[in-house]
């Protein structure tokens, strides 16, 4: 034991490392940015009809998000006015416990409704543990989707449309 032990077990761990497919930072926060980006698109086009009636206003600002392994940068905050009503909707991050690649808070007078980026299939949150960093499961094969999460500790996803959308949000700001 001792040393001799400690030099071949970091040989083994430094060959294992070598051997498993590095993560691209930048290109996992750059496809993060796009999800947060098409997000938004879809609420304008939810709520167009309001838009055209000049009911609902949109204002976006920079914020600074820290990730481990990405570092800081910045994401576009929405702040949704809709009848002299604020909605915030703040971008979380990528880098989240379970299975989501992103989370939004949208916040309003009466509470915040989470919304993940999750596989399409997925109806409620899978956290799994793994020992060994040598996964061959791909994030890159799933075809990811918003939804809309409810509060724990029974976490489920729901489906996220006009519909559910205009729900949530009657949800945090009617009296």
């Amino acid at each position: 034991m001792g040393k001799k032990d400690l030099d071949q077990f970091i040989k083994e761990r430094s060959e294992r490392r070598e051997e498993s497919p590095k993560t691209d930072w930048e290109q996992k926060k750059n496809e993060w940015l796009e999800f947060l980006s098409q997000f938004y698109e879809n609420i304008r086009t939810w709520l167009k009809d309001y838009e055209d009636k000049d009911i609902v206003g949109y204002n976006f600002m920079s914020v600074d998000i820290y990730e481990e392994n990405i570092g800081q940068y910045q994401a576009d905050k929405l702040i949704l006015t809709i009848t002299n009503e604020q909605v915030v909707f703040e971008p979380v991050g990528t880098i989240l416990i379970g299975d989501a690649r992103g989370r939004v808070d949208m916040k309003g007078k009466n509470g915040t409704v989470k919304f993940l980026l999750v596989d399409k299939d997925a109806n409620g949150a899978n956290v799994k543990i793994a020992l060994n960093t040598d996964s061959k499961e791909s994030t890159r094969d799933k075809k990811w989707q918003w939804k809309i999460a409810t509060p724990p500790p029974s976490i489920r996803y729901l489906e996220l449309n006009s519909d559910s959308f205009s729900d949530a949000i009657l949800d945090i700001i009617n009296d």
